[in-house]
């Protein structure tokens, strides 16, 4: 054997070594998000069914470029190194914070900056299609606030054509009303918004204009559609219930046709996207360069580069790093919790003028009814339902079944004049982050719908004006709003996406579990009302000022 092979068969087989070695180490860090993405995937309120397609599809494209990539392979770059770091930091935001998601975004970054920092840019920019395509995978559930946008779009289509077709049709809000014939009545609800299947639709677009197009201009123009694609399948299927209910009725348009009209969606935008993928294809071509055909950028070369000894020590990084997540997360102690003597669990005997009185709930399932304490019959203290003679407790069956043991409850129902009612709970999280949750996640599920989102500041004396959440909420003819707002010992703030961020914040960088309290009043009044919003300032000033230990918590930060 030659002598002058044998440095260079050193450094081949150590360099896959070290990318061997970078691989399984980063196998293990993202285990535990393997196992949590794949039991989104099964969960039916997620919709994720393709989901599993999703990572498929992006091997698919890998394994259909290995020949660029192998030619596009170059030396360790240390570009990709700081990239790898920077995915590692978001997973150890994520873990530690126990927010998946941002483990799920740190795992798609790191199968594009992985091969970056081995390979170099020429590997990274192959990569950079099937790495974000990943993302159709991510579960979608917090942009649920678009779902009340979709609805009304939606609605007001339906009712434009309707009209416009012969069928008079008067809409509220998302409901859509027709006196023609024997009339109907329809509401769009939150899974009728077609949110869901334009996540399904925008990934089978992407996939497709990948596969039948030729040059990026084109397949981005057939992206970009995607969304107006879904949003018109989405709008025909509604519009296709409404004439169900008009010449069948409202009870066959809600039933078996409403159940398996989604395919309506995808039979539109699939046939939407053919057509238009077929327009598209017959536009001038734009000359992009690709790394296939463009010259090689300084420090990258056509073939596959050699490694040096020094390019090993650089890769070696990699693999040292993944390493270092993983001991340094075995090894730290847990968390410590911080207490909750911030905010006091009585809230106050009266606000706005309004006598409170504590609520009781029966935890009999056929039951459930909630009662006040002056509605008890006899002695108070014997706490039995008057419906079924069952034992009353001070939170309702829900969350005293679903929320961790140690959360921490406190309920009051105001009254005041003219049959206005005010029921104020108060919820301090413990050890684990599922104590507290938007509230907009759990009303579709009861059966509510939202019609209206909005902030409102309300000035509080001797300090900046606290920001709460308004939402307005309806079920058959009944509304009423919802506002809420969380604070902890240092911030407060009416985004949930905020308090998220600022307690992973907490758990992964400073090893502290935060205790937050959400704040959330129910009034039985319509957003339209008058006086409606001095109403909420009178509510929330006053349960503000009782709630909060003097000298502790409510610095206004956000």
């Amino acid at each position: 054997m030659s002598t002058s092979l044998r440095p260079f068969r050193w450094r081949t087989q150590a360099g896959r070594l070290v990318c061997m070695l970078a691989l399984l180490l980063a196998l293990a860090v993202f285990a535990g998000t393997f196992d949590w993405m794949a039991y989104e995937f099964a969960l039916p309120r997620n919709d994720l069914s393709h989901g599993w397609l999703v990572p498929l599809f992006s091997a698919y494209v890998v394994w259909t470029r290995r020949a660029e990539l192998r030619r596009a392979a170059g030396r360790p770059d240390l570009r990709g190194l700081a990239a790898v770091t920077a995915g590692l930091a978001l997973f150890w935001l994520g873990s530690r914070g126990g927010q998946m998601r941002l483990c799920q975004l740190a795992l798609i970054w790191e199968v594009w900056a992985l091969p970056f920092a081995l390979y170099g840019g020429g590997v990274a920019r192959l990569m950079f299609f099937p790495a974000t395509y990943l993302c159709f995978c991510i579960p979608m559930g917090f942009l649920d606030f678009f779902t009340v946008r979709l609805r009304l779009g939606t609605a007001a289509f339906a009712a434009s054509v309707l009209n416009g077709v012969g069928i008079p049709v008067v809409r509220e809000g998302t409901g859509l009303q027709s006196l023609a014939g024997e009339g109907f009545s329809l509401d769009i609800a939150d899974p009728c918004s077609g949110l869901r299947s334009l996540f399904a639709m925008t990934a089978l677009t992407a996939a497709y204009a990948f596969l039948t197009l030729r040059g990026r201009s084109r397949q981005w123009l057939l992206f970009l559609c995607a969304v107006p694609l879904a949003v018109i399948g989405n709008a025909v299927r509604i519009f296709s219930i409404t004439l169900v209910a008009r010449f069948l009725g409202t009870r066959a348009a809600t039933g078996f046709y409403h159940d398996y009209s989604g395919y309506v969606v995808f039979l539109v935008g699939v046939l939407l996207m053919l057509r238009l993928g077929a327009w598209i294809a017959r536009l001038p071509p734009r000359r992009w360069k690709t790394v296939s055909d463009a010259a090689p950028a300084a420090g990258e070369t056509a073939a596959p580069a050699v490694w040096r000894g020094r390019d090993t020590a650089l890769a070696s990084v990699v693999p040292l790093a993944l390493a270092g997540v993983l001991a340094l997360h075995a090894s730290l102690p847990p968390p410590i919790v911080e207490s909750a003597d911030f905010i006091t669990l009585d809230l106050p005997a009266m606000v706005a003028g309004w006598r409170g009185e504590a609520p009781l709930f029966c935890h009999n399932e056929q039951c459930l009814h909630r009662v006040l304490r002056s509605d008890l019959e006899g002695d108070p203290a014997a706490q039995t339902c008057p419906r079924c003679g069952g034992n009353l407790f001070p939170a309702s069956l829900g969350e005293t079944s679903k929320l961790p043991g140690d959360t921490q409850i406190a309920k009051r129902v105001y009254i005041g004049g003219d049959g206005l009612e005010a029921e104020a709970s108060l919820v301090v999280s413990g050890v684990s982050r599922m104590s507290i949750h938007r509230p907009e996640l759990c009303l579709p599920a009861q059966g509510f719908r939202m019609s209206r989102m909005r902030s409102q500041a309300v000035p509080l004396p001797g300090r900046g004006p606290l920001a709460v959440r308004v939402v307005q909420v309806e079920k058959g003819s009944s509304r009423f709003l919802l506002v809420y707002w969380f604070t902890s010992r240092e911030h407060e703030t009416a985004s949930h996406t905020v308090r998220i961020l600022r307690d992973a914040w907490a758990r992964s960088v400073h090893n502290r579990i935060n205790r937050w309290a959400m704040v959330a009043v129910t009034i039985n009044r319509s957003a339209d009302a008058a006086a409606t919003a001095e109403t909420v300032r009178q509510i929330v000033a006053d349960l503000y000022k009782g709630l909060h230990r003097e000298g502790v918590g409510g610095n206004g930060h956000l």
